[in-house]
């Protein structure tokens, strides 16, 4: 399945899909549709008349005229399996391998493979003709031998066989004939070719007796001469060879670590080189560039020196002229402004510490069971946020849910139409089935909208949901806000009351609120 799918991958990119440069390809309907419709075209030329375009229609009924005329192709180019419309409109890539397969086989050949295929049948010419050009074969006792001659035949001279003396059998002849006139001969004598029986084997040696010295096994066999000077030249030849290699080793690890002197050596400086040549006269060399560095360096610094005094008497001058003209520096400016600044940071930072007072004394007025109440309310305030935060987790599953649901569902109603329409397909030869495909297209673009509407109903109730989500968003920081307010206000009063108390104490020390 895997390889099949990789065949399949490679295909759509050898035709140019637009979908072909994704990492996972997952051969949805309309990438089937593009590569099926790619293959149609790649096959026959004509075929682009009838499906002008690769692009999965919107339309449900350019739908089925498009899947229509794609399974009409694939019977024309006899592609077996399941080609019938439900699957192609329908179908996912196990209904369609097979059919995918056939279609990548039937491609035609390009013209850049047939280059290839020339240029390999003339590689393969050229290599056979440099094999006949070169000496043929001797074998290596051959060699050894010194034996470089080959053996062939003359042209147009055949063998000289044990048979030439008789006649040749001819093309229609019995061979039987001309074999028992070969056997009757006396040819077979003549090259030997009968076997002839061999004396009685001699029985065999006891086990007691003593093995003789002289016996021809253990007896030196003789060489020729020729073969032991081949030998020897064989043997020479091996070890100069050897030799030539290790040496050639040798001369390969000498240029590398030659080449690392020279890359070490052309780091250095030609100047070190020199001083280490002639030490005394590199040190008067640096002690003469020394002081003359010294002397740019003094002279470098009056320079310096002079235009700061100049700079600083030219600034002092404008300084002096502009107070003259009534015109304030700027940098008098700056600092009038940081100074202003940092009068108002420490405005801000007197009303921070009233504030701090201010809570201070809040939070000391404040009893025990207050503060219990505080804790207890914030600890259901979080136990509040959880429950929903869990409640919106639940949904959110829920909805992926319906979703999932909702897919698998209009999946079978579509198999289902198709299986419908495809049955209706055949009967539309006479009235009554022209009329029940009438009846059947008009209801499947009815349920079609309907389908459509409900998702937008769908995506409506969700935007809606959405504005009154922000809206209690907003309402609830606008309520923040003015709680905010309403606190401040009434510790300002607070405060207010307690200072008045305390003044109207102040001139009647018997004076008592009222009980209410």
């Amino acid at each position: 399945m895997e390889e099949a799918d990789a065949f399949i991958k490679e295909a759509c990119r050898h035709l140019e899909c637009s979908f072909a440069d994704d990492d996972d390809i997952e051969f949805s309907t309309p990438q089937l549709f593009e590569f099926l419709v790619r293959c149609i075209w790649k096959i026959d030329n004509n075929s682009k008349a009838v499906l002008p375009s690769f692009v999965y229609p919107n339309v449900i009924t350019n739908r089925l005229h498009l899947g229509n005329a794609i399974s009409s192709y694939l019977q024309k180019l006899h592609i077996r399996g399941d080609i019938a419309l439900h699957t192609i409109l329908y179908g996912n890539i196990n209904n369609l391998r097979s059919a995918c397969i056939e279609l990548i086989r039937k491609l035609p050949i390009d013209s850049q493979e047939k280059v290839d295929q020339d240029c390999g049948h003339t590689f393969f010419s050229k290599a056979r003709d440099i094999l006949k050009s070169q000496p043929e074969w001797v074998p290596v006792y051959c060699r050894s031998l010194v034996k470089q001659h080959v053996w062939n035949a003359h042209n147009n001279h055949p063998e000289l066989y044990p048979l030439h003396m008789f006649d040749h059998p001819m093309a229609q002849s019995d061979p039987r004939k001309w074999i028992c006139q070969y056997l009757n001969s006396s040819a077979p004598q003549q090259f030997n070719l009968l076997s002839k029986k061999g004396k009685p084997a001699l029985p065999p040696k006891p086990l007691f007796a003593v093995k003789n010295h002289n016996d021809a096994d253990d007896k030196s066999v003789k060489v020729e001469k020729d073969v032991n000077e081949a030998a020897m030249l064989q043997e020479k030849f091996d070890d100069k060879f050897l030799e030539l290699k290790n040496l050639e080793n040798r001369r390969v690890k000498v240029e590398a670590e030659n080449e690392i002197l020279i890359s070490k050596l052309s780091q250095y400086d030609t100047e070190l080189i020199d001083a280490l040549a002639n030490p005394q006269a590199y040190a008067e060399e640096l002690l003469a560039k020394i002081t003359t560095l010294n002397e740019q360096i003094d002279h470098e610094t009056l320079k310096i020196e002079k235009r700061k005094t100049i700079a600083a008497q030219k600034k002092m001058d404008m300084v002096l002229e502009m107070k003259k003209m009534g015109v304030q520096n700027r940098e008098v400016e700056n600092i009038e402004k940081m100074e202003a600044s940092l009068k108002v940071i420490d405005g801000k930072i007197e009303n921070n510490e009233v504030l701090v007072e201010k809570l201070k004394k809040r939070i000391s007025d404040i009893d025990g069971e207050s503060f219990y109440e505080y804790e207890k309310r914030s600890r259901d305030l979080d136990e509040m946020v959880r429950k929903q935060e869990n409640e919106m987790i639940r949904m959110q599953e829920e909805r992926l849910t319906l979703r999932k649901q909702e897919e698998r569902e209009s999946e079978a109603v579509n198999r289902s139409f198709a299986i419908i329409y495809n049955i209706l397909l055949q009967h539309c030869d006479h009235y009554r089935g022209r009329l029940a495909m009438e009846s059947f297209t008009r209801i499947h673009l009815y349920c079609m909208e309907i389908m459509e509407m409900l998702r937008e109903n769908g995506t409506l109730k969700q935007a809606v949901n959405c504005l009154e989500n922000e809206i209690y968003a907003e309402e609830k920081k606008q309520y923040g806000t003015k709680c905010d307010m309403l606190n401040r206000d009434l510790q300002e009063i607070s405060t207010l009351n307690k200072t008045l108390i305390a003044q109207i104490k102040a001139h009647n020390q018997h004076f008592k609120l009222p009980n209410v």
